[in-house]
């Protein structure tokens, strides 16, 4: 008896995890400035001091919900080390201009948080053609470079609490559908701080000479 309904309760085990995969038609992507998805940012602070990295909410399965629907609300929190890159502050968390309330940020040394929701303008919904097909920009997170190396950063909550932050206009909530990403920055130069000193004083110096070259004589 237990060696026939062994093949079923498997059979049945693995119905029950293809369903679940099946409903997980979404996930987390990172992309640089242009909208290029990568999992790999690498850049030189003394040349440019940050870098952009884009966060997108991807359709990816048979489900269609934010092409035929749309979100009303959406949330996603990216942990980071802190040693090697970091979000400076709230500032450099750029809300998609789509979601028309007041976005909510929330910037620690290792967390950066975005929330946003829409009531005036009509669902957000992704393109079915171009570049921009199947995927919904949430918000872009400027990194400044604090050192160099590498750091691993992660989408490790779509739930950015409340619970229920990516919300379709159906009310279908999708954070438990959503599969997670993650991205490595590498800094490769920092400025020594006596060299930003000195680029200071340099700069004041050759601003001041400016001045005093421009300033008019007065007759004695």
């Amino acid at each position: 008896m237990r060696s026939r309904l062994l093949p079923l309760i498997i059979a049945l085990v693995g119905l029950g995890v293809s369903a679940d995969a099946a409903r997980a038609g979404y996930e987390f992507r990172f992309a640089d400035s242009s909208g290029t998805f990568t999992n790999s940012f690498s850049f030189d602070a003394t040349v440019t001091p940050t870098v952009d990295i884009r966060v997108y909410l991807v359709q990816t399965g048979g489900d269609t919900g934010l092409s035929a629907t749309g979100l009303v609300s959406s949330g996603v929190k990216l942990s980071y080390g802190g040693t090697v890159a970091n979000v400076a502050g709230p500032a450099n968390v750029f809300a998609n201009a789509a979601f028309d309330d007041t976005p909510n940020k929330t910037v620690t040394a290792t967390e950066a948080a975005l929330r946003q929701a829409t009531d005036v303008n009509p669902p957000v919904k992704t393109l079915t053609t171009g570049p921009d097909a199947n995927r919904v920009l949430i918000g872009t997170f400027r990194f400044t470079g604090l050192a160099v190396g590498s750091e691993l950063t992660l989408t490790v909550d779509p739930n950015a609490a409340p619970v229920g932050n990516n919300v379709l206009d159906d009310g279908t909530v999708l954070d438990a559908l959503i599969a997670n990403d993650s991205a490595v920055i590498t800094v490769t130069n920092v400025p020594e701080p006596g060299t930003m000193v000195l680029a200071g004083l340099l700069a004041t110096g050759i601003g001041g000479a400016g001045l005093r070259r421009l300033r008019p004589s007065v007759a004695v």
